[in-house]
């Protein structure tokens, strides 16, 4: 399963759904802070000129406040279940038909950006390689191309994946022939957890239109699978099982950066990162170090720390270098 391009490792960690899910066709999307601009439009009138067109049908989108020195934003778009088991209006797919409007917007202002590195916060970095963007605009051409992020728990994961992948490669059969270099969509799930949750991205790569259909597959899977296709856990949920974590939602990003001696490097970061990887995972942090090592070691590299406690984690990691230093 893990050899498997849509799959990263946060797919291997299957649980039991939670159950004390809201009623609602619900999604949550991550958008950068330039995207979430466009999507407001001076004044708000853009977005509240989309609510208004859907409020009939009870749909809205909605984004999160802006949090000082935070790159990204949470937009949700939902449709509350009065009557959930009404057969009579896919009320998901008008979800998705929301979304798709607000893509179209997004194209339309020229502000996706599919760069692999563009953004210092990497849940915002498309996981498409170059071949891959080549590739979907290709199989698309004349077509309005983007991609998104998708939030999801990672209790969802093996739902939407199944047995050997099954679901989600019945789910792109419709949009791709078994040929390589065919494909029109491609789907990735990042290996990286959104900071301080248990929520991941999954990504959705291709034309708007094909975007919508495969977000409604998606639906389509988690309302079969778990009732809903909200990824929100219920507090009453998070005091009962201390193995969850809350979901995920933009927050104070203070940035440290630690300077090091090229010498020390190795011992400080260890062997492939790990002690950098044990670090990020007790402080919440994102950690990176710069690609210099052919440098001379009396060179100082740097390391950035972002996060909430960084802080703390610029201290742990000092902690470490001077023990290092007085050996």
């Amino acid at each position: 399963m893990s050899s498997s391009p849509i799959i990263g490792k946060q797919a291997l960690h299957k649980r039991s759904p939670p159950l004390a899910l809201p009623k609602t066709y619900q999604s949550r999307i991550l958008l950068s802070n330039t995207e979430a601009g466009s999507i407001i439009g001076k004044g708000g009138i853009v977005i509240r000129a989309l609510n208004e067109v859907y409020e009939t049908k009870n749909i809205h989108a909605r984004l999160d406040s802006l949090q000082k020195n935070c790159s990204d934003r949470i937009l949700t778009v939902e449709n509350e279940i009065k009557y959930p088991n009404d057969p009579m209006v896919p009320v998901y797919k008008q979800k998705n038909q929301l979304i798709y409007d607000i893509l179209n917007i997004l194209v339309e202002n020229k502000v996706i950006n599919f760069q692999k590195q563009k953004y210092q916060y990497k849940p915002l970095n498309s996981l498409f390689s170059d071949a891959q963007i080549a590739q979907i605009f290709s199989n698309n051409q004349g077509k309005k191309i983007a991609f998104i992020r998708l939030i999801i728990n990672n209790y969802q994961v093996g739902g939407i994946i199944g047995k050997n992948g099954f679901r989600i490669q019945a789910l792109l059969s419709a949009f791709n022939l078994p040929i390589i270099g065919s494909e029109r969509l491609i789907v990735k799930i990042s290996e990286d957890g959104l900071i301080g949750s248990s929520d991941i991205i999954l990504q959705i790569f291709g034309s708007i239109e094909d975007i919508k259909l495969c977000l409604d597959g998606i639906d389509e899977i988690l309302l079969d699978q778990y009732g809903t296709t909200s990824p929100i856990i219920s507090p009453q949920l998070l005091a009962s099982d201390k193995t969850l974590k809350k979901n995920y939602t933009p927050h104070l990003n203070i940035q440290k950066v630690f300077d090091v001696e090229n010498q020390y490097v190795p011992r400080l970061v260890g062997k492939k990162k790990t002690r950098l990887l044990h670090l990020a995972s007790l402080t919440n942090c994102v950690i990176t170090i710069d690609n210099n090592k052919d440098l001379p070691k009396e060179a100082i590299r740097k390391i950035k720390i972002v996060g909430e406690l960084a802080e703390k984690a610029y201290d742990l990691l000092l902690r470490n270098y001077e023990q290092i230093v007085n050996v």
